[in-house]
């Protein structure tokens, strides 16, 4: 069974590919053999549906940038869901074991039903994940409308450090990395009203030493920076 970890860090599509398979499996057999051993629709459709679920769930997650942690709480749930479909089937499956019909097939279908949904054990070590991301930093920002550049910090980050603009001013954000005599290389622009994320090299040349801000023309406002490390 899939642990919080595997959620996590892992991949889930071919699990999901796993469920799907068996669905078709079973829509495959003769309408007399799953009425017999009462394989309903309902009972077909539910890890269908609940595929779909997380299917759609997985979308969401990767494009609500508002609310990542709400999409990324939902997976595990969605996951449950698909681990009791497939507990279902299977126990129905088992049930059918002692069946006397010569022209039911019990063998060919259990062993399809195993390869469909078939488990392996993976190492913890294989489970973390090869990349996550640490705060290093948070660097809040306001302009009261007079148009000057702010210097943020005075550290050059190297190429494993993304930052994370949240703009909550009208006007978008220039973020640049200047030069130690503190001239301005060319600004990166983040949106107005909207999270962005830039690396390193978005914001300047690798000499560049000072991170550098400022609201596009005389606008006030207030912006956060998060710079993280890759790790």
């Amino acid at each position: 069974m899939l642990s919080y970890t595997d959620v996590r860090f892992g991949e889930a599509a071919e699990d999901v590919n796993h469920v799907r398979a068996l669905v078709a499996a079973v829509q495959a057999l003769p309408a007399q053999v799953r009425q017999d051993y009462r394989l309903t629709d309902a009972v077909i459709q539910a890890p269908a549906d609940a595929a779909d679920l997380f299917d759609a769930a997985e979308e969401a997650q990767m494009g609500a940038k508002a609310a990542p942690r709400l999409a990324t709480l939902a997976l595990p749930e969605l996951l449950r869901q698909l681990r009791a479909a497939l507990r279902l089937m299977e126990i129905l499956l088992k049930g059918q074991r002692t069946d006397t019909d010569p022209n039911f097939q019990w063998k060919e279908l259990y062993e399809a039903f195993a390869q469909a949904n078939k488990r392996q054990k993976v190492a913890a070590s294989s489970r973390r994940a090869k990349s996550a991301t640490r705060i290093v930093r948070t660097l809040p920002f306001t302009a009261a409308g007079t148009g000057q550049p702010q210097r943020l910090a005075n550290t050059n980050y190297g190429p494993a450090y993304t930052l994370t603009v949240e703009n909550r001013s009208a006007a978008p954000l220039l973020l640049w990395m200047a030069q130690k005599d503190e001239a301005a290389t060319t600004p990166h622009s983040c949106p107005a009203g909207a999270i962005t994320t830039v690396t390193r090299a978005d914001i300047g040349p690798a000499t560049a030493r000072y991170l550098m801000a400022q609201f596009e023309g005389t606008a006030s406002g207030a912006a956060t920076v998060v710079v993280r490390r890759v790790v």
